[in-house]
């Protein structure tokens, strides 16, 4: 259960940008969740049940190539990733980059993991395009939340994580870190949208 708090705490820093302070009301979200390059049960319609819905948002699933995927009345895209072999395509990892370019919201949840045989974590051939790679490293002690624009003071994170973020390039904000200081969350604006 305090994987899904926690994963409702990542939409809502995905969502509380500069655009959404002005308004009185949450957002509406139209999520699209990969479940193409791994399916996992709590993607399958619960996700959208248990935190879209009861805030006015409704939610759908890819099951084909990313690159054929209708984004068009989309606002937010998940990417959840464990440790899959099946490979982000080239026109994949475009149609995602055009996406966020274009003023869509993307959520890669990262679960470091190489399947044996592979060579790397599939899902850092897209999160390298946005300036930012999941590395195997397991957060030190207890995850805390850094003070922040978006989400300001918070008292306690629940969950967990397997994996630091290491930032190549790009205005990152670490939103929740471990006790080192090693960032577990964080979010950039990238051209108009955000991941």
């Amino acid at each position: 259960m305090k994987t899904c708090y926690f994963l409702l705490f990542l939409i809502l820093i995905l969502w509380g940008g500069n655009a959404f302070y002005q308004c009185d009301e949450i957002p509406h979200i139209y999520a699209m969740v990969d479940i193409a390059h791994e399916f996992t049960f709590y993607f399958d319609g619960r996700f959208g049940n248990a935190y879209l819905r009861p805030i006015g948002g409704q939610d759908a699933r890819c099951w084909a190539s990313l690159s054929n995927a209708d984004l068009e009345n989309i606002n937010l895209l998940v990417i959840p990733q464990g440790a899959t072999p099946c490979p982000y395509t080239p026109s994949d990892i475009r149609k995602v980059v055009s996406y966020v370019r274009e003023g869509g919201g993307l959520l890669m949840i990262g679960n470091y993991g190489i399947p044996k045989g592979e060579q790397e974590f599939m899902l850092n051939a897209l999160a390298k395009m946005f300036q930012v790679e999941f590395i195997g490293e397991k957060p030190k002690g207890k995850l805390r939340l850094e003070r922040n624009p978006i989400v300001g003071e918070g008292v306690e994170v629940q969950g967990n994580a397997n994996c630091l973020l290491s930032f190549k390039a790009g205005r990152w904000l670490p939103i929740v870190v471990d006790e080192n200081g090693y960032p577990v969350v964080a979010v950039r604006e990238f051209g108009k949208g955000r991941v």
